[in-house]
């Protein structure tokens, strides 16, 4: 996901996922943030989510993505 500081303001910002099975089972999610994204700039965001046994992982088939200002 790529977030994109469209203002002239430096801005906090922060990128969560929730990571699906069959699009109804929620089975982990991500979170990232980063303060002061210059006016103008983008960041790249990958989210990694923390779902243990690695079997669980391997059934995420869906995710959301949301980005918030802080």
């Amino acid at each position: 996901m790529t977030i994109e500081n469209t203002s002239q303001d430096s801005l906090d910002v922060s990128a969560f996922a929730v990571f699906y099975e069959d699009e109804t089972i929620a089975l982990g999610d991500g979170l990232d943030s980063l303060s002061e994204l210059a006016g103008g700039k983008s960041w790249s965001v990958t989210l990694e989510s923390l779902i243990t046994p690695e079997e669980r992982a391997e059934r995420v088939s869906d995710y959301a993505l949301y980005a918030n200002v802080l």
